[in-house]
C-alpha cells in the first residue's frame, strides 16, 4: 500500500519499506538504513548530511532537488534514482560506493556538483540518461555504467574504475566536458566526443 507523509527524517537505525511510501515534503536523511522491498519517493527532494553513516539497500527516487553535503561516505547497495526534471546537486569531495553488493544510481535528470575543489567519486554503477554537469573540481565514475546523455561543465571528469570495468556510452550520448581523463578499464565512446 502506498504510505503517503508530509516530511521525513532518518537520522539512525533502519527504515525498511514494504511497499510504497511518498515523501510530499523534505526528507532529511542525516544517518541510518533505507532498506526494503518497497519504493521510497521523495516528491519534496532530498537533504543528505551529516557525518553519519548512509546505507540504502531499497529503493529511493528522488523527483525534486536533492543536496548531498556529507563530508563521509554515502553507501547504496540498493537503486537510488534521480528521476527525470528532477536535480541531485553534489556540494562535497566525498565518495558514494555499494557496501558489500552492487548498487545502481540512474540519472534520469541532473547529476551536478557545484561545490567542493577536490574528487567525488561514484563508485558503484552509474547510468546517466540525463545530464551529468561537472562546475568544479572532479567527479571520477569508477563503477562502470551505461549511458545515453550528456555529460557537460568547465571542470573535470574523470572515467576510472578498475581493470574489467566498462562504461558504454551509447548513440545519442555527448562528452564536452572541458577536461576528461581516462584511467584504467574500458570507455566504449559510441556517441558524440567534443
Amino acid at each position: 500500500p502506498m504510505g503517503d507523509v508530509g516530511q521525513l527524517t532518518v537520522s539512525g537505525g533502519i527504515l525498511a519499506s514494504l511497499g510504497e511510501l511518498l515523501v510530499s515534503g523534505l526528507f532529511n536523511w542525516t544517518g541510518g538504513t533505507m532498506a526494503g522491498s518497497g519504493t521510497t519517493l521523495a516528491n519534496g527532494g532530498i537533504a543528505i548530511s551529516g557525518p553519519s553513516f548512509k546505507l540504502l539497500t531499497g529503493t529511493l527516487q528522488n523527483a525534486a532537488t536533492a543536496i548531498w553535503t556529507d563530508t563521509g561516505p554515502f553507501f547504496i547497495d540498493g537503486e537510488f534514482t534521480n528521476l527525470s526534471g528532477a536535480v541531485f546537486d553534489v556540494q562535497n569531495d566525498a565518495i558514494m560506493l555499494p557496501d558489500f553488493g552492487l548498487g545502481t544510481f540512474n540519472n534520469q535528470g541532473t547529476f551536478r556538483k557545484s561545490a567542493g575543489t577536490g574528487t567525488t567519486d561514484v563508485r558503484m554503477f552509474f547510468d546517466n540518461d540525463g545530464m551529468v554537469e561537472v562546475r568544479t573540481g572532479t567527479v571520477t565514475l569508477s563503477g562502470g555504467g551505461t549511458s545515453s546523455g550528456a555529460f557537460t561543465g568547465p571542470a573535470t571528469l574523470q572515467f576510472g574504475g578498475q581493470q574489467f570495468t566498462t562504461h558504454l556510452l551509447e548513440p545519442g550520448s555527448s562528452v564536452t566536458a572541458r577536461n576528461v581523463i581516462f584511467s584504467f578499464g574500458t570507455t566504449d565512446v559510441h556517441g558524440a566526443y567534443d
